[in-house]
């Protein structure tokens, strides 16, 4: 190394300074909009389905459970002959090796799904054909062949990843330092040659790719094989590090290129086959099988950056990603990709988009960020220094629908990897912001505290949360009576706003009501979505329509938006029911909008770090309104790690914060675990650099 590198001049020419991308087709570069195929589908073959009997429709069915298995968001006419499935046909139906339990009740759109599958399922050479040519319904085989060969419907099908043509044209003008191409793009694929070529060219993006290996005779994995055998000996002038694939499945694309001793790219955004993913980690305990993964496209230049370090110095080393010039002690020492803190983040995929579009999960020279499976094995998907998270929607399947034991199962892992992994925010905050009890209980109690209550005096400000009430609705009368007496006691007053005091809970957490009277309140207990469920009746506090939506990012940043809010006089008889996710309807405001800033930015700062501190909530998003006559500020909303509003980059600062609860975790845990493990890395980490620090903690040996 020394000679190499001191030694020697080393001259990389342009050839050694480029990385060959081979792009996955399906579900990497394209998806299926089964939408518009239905409707192809339905224009050219709605005669013969109307012929078809239940039975023939059902084979129909037979899938490798592929994305397309959701259901059209608009459903046209129903099948005349199908509508309910009978018993006996649900029966046949699960019979069937594969089969998923159908719905009973299925529209014309639902079934015109369910025709066409990834990979062609339906094509001649694969096992499924043969399962519907052995039922004794030859029409029906040729009828399923037809359809996976209607090129019209098909190609008219298909539609672009988000972002990646932006994505593409920016790699495409990137170069090297003797000004020529950095990233050469090819693609590859298993499936039809010609079909490939012309959904590339309806979609208006085949220059961007030089090359097009696509193999698609033999099934998915060994197709996908043979087409990187056939790019492999295509750039055989390149070293195997300067070679990525790119792709979503972890068998047929990532495996394959571990196999071809390639760099990898793990494309984690909608997988054609989740559950097959989640096998693949789950079964893979040696570890190692995800070097970089990314969920946007967004993601993708900062990763390829690192790839081309990692390939600069594997060239002047000599070395290669998998041969005996460097162990695992060198890779970690050495390579680029290595040396960076490792975050694995979970969020749900409105999340991951909103995070990558504001930076949050890009990586960079301090952090390198990889999705998280919370159904696979954990333990097979690291080693993380951090974990990144907002597994409110674990928590919620979990302890509010009862569906699974995901959120438990993160805790056990955070419990084991104490010492070794940082976890941003701690799991046991989701409690707070869910259940709005807990958050306005937590919050009462942090208005009340010394820290708090100096703030307000230095600035003159009083901050508080306005009255409400937890009920059990389970008798209205009780609720009514309850109402009542605290309104002739004067503890609050019409109008209140009333909610589920579980923020996230099924299709209602975002639906709120309004009430103005007694008889709107009697209303709205009847409703549904309220009678026998735990609700918060608060009171709706007389502002000038204005709500401030702040959010903090660690103690140090933190923004906010300015939006409207309910008007103090509501144009409504007695109540109203409205999504608190949706603009308010218009009728409500009259006259001219007039959305003024009055807040005290100062002393709201001050306000959300004394609450970080007091909850232990690093990521805090409240919402704030000032109460007319008084000037108090009341907080009437508590949420963790909320969308940043207006903000567009955040990468410098969520890095910052990052390294900074690591270091700070780190050392907590570091008096705890010196006694109880032998030994552990990455103990601190100063905020202004990433240095990695090798500890070993030896404990007295006992007489």
């Amino acid at each position: 190394y020394q000679r190499r590198v001191h030694g020697d001049i080393i001259v990389m020419d342009s050839h050694r300074d480029q990385l060959v991308l081979l792009f996955d087709f399906e579900q990497t570069i394209v998806t299926k909009n089964y939408e518009v195929f239905a409707k192809e589908l339905y224009a050219t073959c709605e005669e013969k389905l109307r012929k078809m009997s239940a039975e023939e429709i059902a084979l129909c069915f037979v899938t490798h459970d592929p994305v397309g298995l959701i259901a059209a968001k608009e459903k046209e006419k129903e099948l005349e002959g199908i509508g309910i499935f009978t018993t006996k046909v649900i029966a046949f139906i699960k019979e069937l090796k594969g089969m998923r339990v159908l719905d009973s009740d299925l529209s014309l759109d639902n079934i015109l799904l369910h025709l066409i599958c990834e990979r062609n399922l339906f094509q001649i050479g694969h096992a499924e054909s043969f399962i519907i040519a052995e039922s004794g319904m030859p029409n029906l085989y040729k009828f399923c062949c037809e359809i996976a060969n209607n090129e019209r419907c098909l190609i008219a099908g298909y539609g672009l990843m988000p972002d990646l043509v932006g994505q593409l044209e920016l790699l495409s003008k990137v170069t090297n330092v003797t000004g020529e191409k950095a990233y050469r793009l090819a693609l590859y694929s298993a499936g039809l040659r010609e079909r490939t070529k012309k959904i590339l060219q309806s979609l208006k993006i085949d220059h961007f790719f030089e090359q097009q290996f696509v193999c698609g005779e033999e099934g998915e994995t060994r197709s996908k094989k043979k087409a990187l055998e056939a790019a492999r000996e295509h750039y055989k002038d390149f070293k195997d590090y300067q070679v990525c694939v790119i792709g979503d499945m972890l068998d047929a694309d990532i495996c394959n290129a571990k196999n071809f001793n390639l760099r990898s790219l793990w494309f984690d955004k909608q997988p054609w086959n989740d559950a097959r993913n989640d096998d693949v980690i789950t079964q893979n305990d040696k570890g190692g099988l995800i070097d970089m993964a990314f969920s946007e496209y967004i993601q993708l230049p900062a990763l390829l950056t690192i790839l081309r370090e990692d390939s600069k110095l594997l060239f002047t080393l000599g070395g290669t990603i998998k041969g005996d010039y460097m162990n695992k002690t060198e890779r970690k020492e050495l390579l680029p990709s290595e040396k960076r803190l490792k975050i694995g983040y979970h969020f749900t995929l409105k999340k991951r988009n909103n995070m990558a579009m504001k930076r949050v999960i890009v990586s960079n020279d301090k952090v390198l960020y990889c999705p998280l499976r919370a159904r696979a094995k954990l333990e097979n998907q690291g080693p993380f220094d951090v974990i990144l998270h907002k597994a409110a929607d674990l928590f919620v399947d979990e302890f509010v629908k009862c569906k699974g034991k995901l959120y438990s199962k993160l805790c056990e892992y955070a419990e084991k990897q104490k010492g070794k992994t940082v976890i941003v925010d701690p799991l046991n905050t989701m409690r707070l912001t869910i259940y709005r009890t807990e958050s306005n209980d937590a919050l009462r109690a942090a208005f009340a505290s010394p820290q708090l209550l100096d703030i307000m005096k230095k600035y003159k400000i009083n901050f508080k949360v306005p009255y409400y009430q937890v009920i059990d609705n389970a008798k209205v009368e009780d609720t009514l009576a309850l109402i009542k007496k605290d309104i002739e006691e004067k503890r609050c007053n019409y109008a209140f706003l009333i909610k589920l005091s579980e923020s996230l809970e099924a299709d209602h957490a975002h639906k709120l009501v309004v009430v103005t009277n007694e008889a709107g309140l009697n209303t709205a207990l009847r409703l549904d979505a309220y009678v026998g469920k735990k609700l918060i009746i608060q009171q709706l506090v007389k502002h000038s329509a204005i709500i401030y939506k702040a959010y903090t990012l660690g103690a140090d940043y933190f923004t906010y938006m300015v939006k409207k809010s309910l008007p103090s006089i509501l144009p409504i008889d007695s109540f109203e029911v409205f999504d608190s996710q949706k603009p308010f309807p218009k009728e409500w405001f009259s006259g001219k909008e007039i959305v003024e800033d009055k807040i005290n930015k100062v002393f709201a700062h001050e306000i959300t770090r004394a609450l970080i501190n007091f909850l232990g909530i690093t990521l805090l998003g409240i919402d704030i309104i000032i109460e007319e006559g008084s000037g108090d500020y009341c907080l009437i909303d508590l949420n963790y790690f909320s969308s940043f509003g207006t903000e567009t980059n955040l990468n410098e600062i969520a890095t910052k914060h990052i390294l900074s609860e690591y270091s700070k975790q780190m050392k907590k845990q570091q008096h705890y675990h010196t006694h109880t493990t032998v030994s552990y890395t990455h103990l601190t980490l100063p905020t202004s650099d990433l240095v990695q620090i090798s500890v070993v903690a030896v404990p007295l040996k006992k007489k």
